[in-house]
């Protein structure tokens, strides 16, 4: 695959997106490039939600940024919270996107940890864009309803 605007590769196992995925498992059921093609471009996709879905793929995480902290620095944990809560609402509508159910409830319980721990507080940047990205009834708005209730 080659994800992004900068179309950067991943390699994966066809048959492993098929199984996680009933998008790739229609496209591996006939739609799939042939052989001497096997490349998929998908230019509007979003890189680092990519990277989490490969991680979790292989390794069942989702691959977030270190959370690396120190008593004498708190102000780098700030933007690094930010970041994972981010990366995780990107990499839920990539599995809302590509009909990866599995995908979405591991990023849901990633996200219910960080909101309901306090690690994170979702804030108006997370209320739009789950808004904007995702359907109405959604999973993942009903978790941001909940944890701001």
């Amino acid at each position: 695959l080659r994800i992004g605007p900068e179309l950067k590769k991943f390699q994966f196992h066809k048959g492993l997106l098929a199984h996680h995925s009933l998008y790739f498992k229609n496209l591996s059921s006939g739609r799939w490039p042939s052989d001497d093609k096997r490349t998929i471009d998908l230019p509007g996709d979003n890189v680092e939600a990519w990277q989490c879905l490969f991680s979790w793929v292989y390794t069942r995480t989702l691959g977030q940024p270190h959370r690396e902290t120190s008593d004498t620095d708190e102000r780098k944990e700030i933007p690094v919270r930010n970041l994972v809560s981010n990366q995780c609402l990107m990499t839920f509508v990539l599995g809302d996107m590509r009909m990866m159910p599995g995908l979405k409830n591991a990023v849901i319980d990633e996200l219910f940890s960080l909101w309901t721990q306090g690690v994170i507080i979702p804030g108006p940047t997370h209320i739009g864009y789950i808004y904007d990205n995702t359907p109405a009834g959604s999973a993942v708005r009903k978790l941001l309803i909940d944890v701001l209730a």
